[in-house]
């Protein structure tokens, strides 16, 4: 099995929240190719280094490229995410995630209800 993990994923599974342990069993799982993207690495990054400090923030991306794949972006999957973007007016990471996972033909995993809205996609939502 392919996952794409957004940073929603990544962000409970880091907090150890209830969607974060469910989040574990596919991230702690060395069957689940775990693939991530540049723009979720900078999300967490973020979110961590604003609220719990640059020590914090770079643990978890170290845990981040250590569990997944990174992603190329390329130029294909941008066209594709400017798609995603304009059809279902997704924002401009979720389009981007939406696209990667359909490039690398991986079930998004997330607990963000915009995903919802984008068809095409294979979720793994958590509740």
């Amino acid at each position: 099995m392919r996952v794409l993990v957004d940073s929603w994923a990544w962000l409970e599974y880091f907090q150890k929240t209830p969607r974060g342990v469910q989040a574990a069993k596919y991230l702690d799982d060395a069957a689940v190719e775990k693939i991530t993207t540049k723009i979720n690495v900078f999300e967490v990054y973020c979110k961590l280094l604003r609220e719990n400090g640059e020590m914090a923030a770079k643990n978890a991306v170290g845990a981040m490229l250590e569990l997944s794949t990174l992603d190329a972006l390329d130029l294909s999957t941008i066209q594709m995410a400017a798609e995603i973007k304009k059809t279902f007016q997704a924002g401009m990471a979720d389009a981007i995630v939406a696209a990667t996972a359909m490039k690398e033909n991986a079930k998004v995993l997330t607990g963000d209800d915009d995903f919802k809205k984008i068809r095409g996609i294979g979720l793994i939502f958590l509740e």
